[in-house]
Formats: structure tokens, sequence, C-alpha cells
């Protein structure tokens, strides 16, 4: 049976889709090396580069189509929901930018600094703090809709975001609901080391 379709590509960073064949464009030079992974999304490529400049690329031809300077190092990569790119920054602020131009749409700002890639479902945003707490905020409004404690600072790849749920992997501690304003879900313990 055969399939009908668009293939659709995704492209990394050395220019090649899966397949091994080059693409024209990539890669690109990247002047002061990459301070964390690039993403893609919506048709664009984005990374925070090591002076803390967001770029962003059209992912079909690699044109560079605009650049940020961000003022403060990224918290980890940047992420992109619903054509919307959200940048944490240790300073504590969440630059959240229109990657069809690059306009900034807003900057949310928590007194802590963040230790975490943002990440967003286009209704919240949830990140760790270096101090433990993990947050969740309205992306409409900025409101903090939950912030919760852990027992050990929350770094980046320890946090997950589901359509209800943002589980925290650090100090074995909790998953909680947006939903239910941070309510305790599951304590989830490692097995003991070998």
């Amino acid at each position: 049976r055969k399939m009908r379709g668009v293939i659709r590509a995704k492209v990394n960073l050395h220019g090649f889709l899966a397949t091994g064949m080059p693409i024209p464009g990539w890669p690109v030079a990247v002047t002061h090396g990459a301070a964390c992974e690039p993403v893609v999304d919506s048709g664009r490529v984005a990374m925070i580069d090591g002076e803390s400049v967001l770029h962003c690329w059209e992912q079909a031809t690699a044109a560079r189509l605009w650049s940020i300077a961000l003022g403060a190092p990224a918290s980890g990569p940047p992420t992109i929901c619903r054509r919307r790119l959200y940048a944490g920054l240790t300073d504590g602020r969440v630059i959240i930018v229109d990657v069809a131009d690059g306009s900034t749409l807003g900057v949310l700002r928590s007194a802590e600094g963040i230790a975490t890639r943002v990440l967003s479902d286009g209704e919240v945003i949830a990140f760790g703090c270096g101090n433990g707490l993990v947050k969740v905020v309205e992306t409409a409004t900025g409101r903090v809709l939950w912030q919760v404690p852990l027992a050990a600072p929350v770094a980046d790849g320890d946090l997950v975001l589901g359509a209800d749920l943002v589980c925290a992997a650090a100090g074995g501690r909790p998953a909680r609901d947006p939903e239910h304003r941070g309510a305790e879900r599951a304590e989830v313990h490692p097995p003991p080391a070998p």
C-alpha cells in the first residue's frame, strides 16, 4: 500500500536531512558558539549563542531572520510553542518573542534566577529556579498560578510539562497538576544505586 503526503524534514546541526543529504545553506556559522542546543519548530531554528544573543533562521533555507541581544545568560535552550519563542534568563526574565519577525511580545520577571529552559503549552509556562522553586505562570497575564519549593535546585532537563501535569525530578519530588494549583499527585523515588 502506498502512502501519500508531504515529507517534513528536520535539519540537524550539520545541515543534513535524516537521509544524509545536505540542505543548501546549512550548516550556518555561529561566531560566538552555542550556549545551548538549537530548537526547531514552526519552520524556524532558534539558538542562543555564547554572547547571549538569540538567533533565528528559516528552517528550509538557513536564512538568518533576526537576532536579539538578551542582556543575560540563557537558563537553557529556548522553547517555541504556537509561533512564540520563550527564552529564560538567569537574571529571572522570560523573554517572549514572535518567531515570525523577532518582535518582543512581552517580558515576564521572576524575583529568582531561572535555572531551566522555559517550557510552554501555549497557556502556561513552567520553569525551575536556582533556589529550588518550580513556578507555573499564566502566559496571557503573567500571573503565577502556583510555585512549589523543592528539596534541591532544579537543573535543566529535570522538568517536564504535560497537558495537565508538571513533573520535577529534583530531589525525587513531586508530580504536580497546574489545574489544582500545585497539588501533589505523586512522588517518584529512583531505585537504589547498584
